[in-house]
Order: C-alpha cells, then sequence, then structure tokens
C-alpha cells in the first residue's frame, strides 16, 4: 500500500512541490529576466546614442553662427530630466540634451527631436497595443494588470483614468476618419447568387400536417442566399488597407439585397470615389438592376464600369469548347487565343470566332452562350477587360468567392443542419461582417440601424 505522504508519479510530475520542476521553471524564469534585462539595456545605450547623434549633428550644422568675439551662438546646455519612455521590452530611461540658441528672440531656432519628440512616452506599437486589448475584450479597470504582463511590471501611465481619455482621443480619430474626402479612391462592387458559388442553406420551412407522434412537419429546401463585397482598391490593385471591406448578404429578394447595397454606398458616400467597378456573373436579376442603382446613386457615367468576371466568361468558352468537341492540344490553343483576345480587348473578334465555330444549326445551350458575349461583350461594354488592367483594376471575382466559402460553406451550409430562416439570416451577416473585421461597427449599428441596413 502507498504511503499517504508519498505522492504518485504524475503528481510528483505536475504537482508543484516536485523540486525539479520547481528549480526548472524558476531558471526559465531568471533566464527570460536576465534576456529582458539585456534587450532594454541594449536599447537604451542605442537610443541615447542615437539621441546624441543627432544633437550633435545640429550644433554641427550651425558651427557657423558666431558671436562678435567669435564664439558659437548655438551650444549645448546641460539635459532635459530624465524621461521614462515605455517600448515593447519594458520602460528604459532617456536623457534629452538641451540646446541653448543666444541668439535675439526673433531669430532664435527651437531644436525639435526626431527621435525622442517633447512629450513622447510611449513607442508607436505601444500606442497600437492598447486600442488592440481595449477591442479584445480588456476593460477599463483591467489595463494596468494586462499590460505589465506583457511589458513587465514597470509599465506605468495607463491607469483607467487614462484609457478613458484614450477611448475619447480614438472616437474623436474616428469621426475625423469617416468624414475623409473619398475623391482619390476606387472601389469595386462583386455580387454572388448563393448558387453559382456553392453557397446554399437549408432552411427548416413548415408544411401541413403532423407526424405520428404529432410533431408539426416541416420541409428541409435548400435556398441560395446572396452576397456582395465592397472594397477600395490602392494604385497597384490591390485591396486598400485604409479601408476594411463591406460584406453582407440576405436570404431575402434581390430587391432587399440592393437595398442594402445602397444604403452601404450612401453611407461611405461613394459619389465621391474616384472611379467605381461593378463586377458580378452574368445573372439578369443584377444587371437589370445596376442602372436603376447607379441613377439612384447620382453617380456620373464617367465614374463607372461594368465588367462580367473574366473567369466566368472563360468558363463559357470552356462549355463551346466541349460543346464542339474541341479536345486536347486544340482545344488548350483554342482556349488560349480567345483569353488573350478578350484581354486584350479583342471583344469583337472572340464573337467572330465564336459565331464561326457555331456557324448553322445550335442548341439551345450554344444559343445561350453566344448571346452571352453579343449582350455583356458586344452591347454592354462589360467586357473590356484591357480597360481595367489599364487602370490596375480588378477583372475576376476571387473576393466574393472567398466569401462565399467563408461565410457560408464553412459554417451555414451542412446537410444535417436545418435552419430557421430568422437565424440562418442572423449568421451569415454575423459571419460576413466578421470577415470583413467590421464586427465592432455591427454590434454598435444594433443600436441605431436604420431601416435599410438593419437585418
Amino acid at each position: 500500500m502507498k504511503n499517504s505522504n508519498q505522492k504518485s508519479a504524475s503528481e510528483t510530475v505536475c504537482g508543484i512541490d516536485n523540486p525539479e520542476v520547481a528549480s526548472e521553471n524558476s531558471a526559465t524564469s531568471e533566464v527570460r529576466d536576465v534576456l529582458s534585462q539585456i534587450l532594454r539595456e541594449g536599447a537604451q545605450k542605442m537610443l541615447q546614442t542615437a539621441i546624441q547623434q543627432e544633437v550633435d549633428e545640429y550644433l554641427q550644422n550651425r558651427a557657423g553662427i558666431v558671436g562678435e568675439d567669435g564664439r558659437r551662438l548655438i551650444i549645448r546646455n546641460g539635459s532635459l530630466p530624465e524621461r521614462e519612455l515605455i517600448t515593447g521590452v519594458g520602460a528604459i530611461q532617456l536623457r534629452q540634451p538641451r540646446v541653448r540658441d543666444k541668439r535675439p528672440p526673433e531669430e532664435r531656432e527651437v531644436f525639435h527631436s526626431s527621435i525622442l519628440p517633447k512629450y513622447l512616452r510611449k513607442t508607436k506599437s505601444i500606442e497600437e497595443l492598447v486600442p488592440w486589448l481595449y477591442l479584445k475584450g480588456i476593460s477599463t479597470n483591467d489595463f494596468p494588470e494586462a499590460l505589465q504582463s506583457l511589458l513587465g511590471k514597470d509599465a506605468k501611465g495607463f491607469s483607467p483614468t487614462t484609457i478613458t481619455r484614450l477611448k475619447s482621443i480614438w472616437e474623436g480619430e474616428y469621426n475625423e476618419w469617416s468624414k475623409r474626402s473619398l475623391s482619390d479612391k476606387r472601389y469595386v462592387y462583386m455580387w454572388a447568387d448563393g448558387i453559382l458559388d456553392g453557397g446554399r442553406v437549408r432552411l427548416r420551412e413548415p408544411r401541413k400536417g403532423r407526424t405520428r407522434k404529432g410533431r408539426k412537419k416541416f420541409a428541409a429546401n435548400w435556398r441560395e442566399p446572396r452576397l456582395f463585397i465592397i472594397y477600395a482598391v490602392d494604385e497597384n490593385g490591390r485591396m486598400a488597407d485604409d479601408f476594411a471591406p463591406i460584406i453582407d448578404g440576405t436570404l431575402a429578394s434581390c430587391d432587399r439585397l440592393f437595398a442594402m447595397l445602397q444604403a452601404y454606398l450612401v453611407s461611405i458616400k461613394i459619389t465621391e470615389a474616384s472611379r467605381v467597378l461593378f463586377v458580378a456573373d452574368g445573372a439578369a436579376w443584377i444587371w437589370r438592376r445596376i442602372p436603376k442603382l447607379i441613377a439612384a446613386l447620382d453617380l456620373k457615367a464617367e465614374q463607372v464600369q461594368e465588367l462580367i468576371d473574366f473567369w466566368h466568361a472563360v468558363e463559357y468558352l470552356g462549355k463551346i469548347a466541349d460543346s464542339k468537341k474541341l479536345q486536347g492540344a486544340k482545344r488548350k490553343h483554342w482556349l488560349t487565343i480567345q483569353k488573350r483576345r478578350l484581354l486584350n480587348g479583342e471583344i469583337g473578334s472572340v464573337v467572330i470566332e465564336l459565331e464561326t465555330l457555331l456557324k448553322g444549326r445550335k442548341s439551345k445551350n450554344q444559343t445561350t452562350w453566344l448571346n452571352y458575349f453579343r449582350t455583356h461583350g458586344l452591347n454592354h461594354r462589360r467586357m473590356d477587360y484591357a480597360a481595367s488592367r489599364s487602370q490596375q483594376l480588378p477583372i475576376g471575382s476571387g473576393a466574393i468567392e472567398s466569401a462565399v466559402r467563408r461565410v457560408i460553406n464553412l459554417r451555414v451550409k451542412s446537410n444535417s443542419t436545418y435552419w430557421l430562416r430568422e437565424n440562418a439570416e442572423t449568421m451569415i451577416r454575423l459571419r460576413a461582417w466578421l470577415k470583413a473585421g467590421r464586427a465592432e461597427e455591427l454590434f454598435k449599428q444594433t443600436t441605431y440601424a436604420t431601416i435599410d441596413l438593419a437585418a
């Protein structure tokens, strides 16, 4: 029988009474403390040296400014009181050399350090850390403890009063940012009819009658949510970092979706954008409503470009090739030529090639595919990919396809999950905003949402 004072192997290893583990933990902690101290001392020496060199260079550049007696008028004059700077490696102490200008007041210069500004108490990484912690749910009163755990016990200057003051500053900065001009921005809008991208939801819909056990019957029908994404692009055609994309969708009607879209566009002052690009597949319900949307937003013709998703057009080319039994290298060569023509803006040549390939009696599908290129390519100029590429604008809808996968397919779409319509609608919108990085705005919006934007 084991003595009650003895511990099992697992207790000995996991328990705090194990002298070897306790010693190892203590040693590890001491090593970390030593490393942190070395990093702080190294950072302090480097910064102090850089500050001193900055002052020396400033004085050297003004060494020729002398008085009647030949002595310099701009000189060192001791140091300012020692200042504590909170950095990512903890708190370090620095001294800023003082500069004295003995010239008349109207000629004097005031030295401003670019390395250590006058009122700097925290580095930029720490200033960005504080709002990030706040958005992650750290309460005002818990900030001192949280920051001491991250930055060390010397982290100061983050009292609840300070955090409250910072919140008011952030709110002012956000209000100023939200009113900024959009004249230099270019926006892209993409739609996806859920079925085209595999985005479907199975709804639990009531039907007449009851089961043998007396329960209400229901039908588990697949429904097609519709999504859209709004994002800004930079000069290289990539998503702009300073504008979080807007992703939203609904199981409701097409008109409902466009009402939501219009509300968003009005809220971001889309009329101030320099360029507006609408990208979608060939769904008729989308393109029938876009002219009305453009008119309602009062967008100018020169601001707007409509575009069929390039890869959707290529998919149709592939169907045409298959319908004419093009195979192997011949099929690949033919598709390569047509894709190159599309990218170069030669839609007329593509249509002529298709008419030649499909001459004679056509099947219903072949007629549909040919009319697709005639309507969108020739009549409405929605296949001018050369113009989009020259302006560094997208030509495909990869962004919305990614949104459909993340918002619908990975969470909402499931054979064994039957959603109530209102719950599915809520989940779709929540996941859309989370993917877009706008969860905070969604929570704020629930308190004063407009009818157009409310879920």
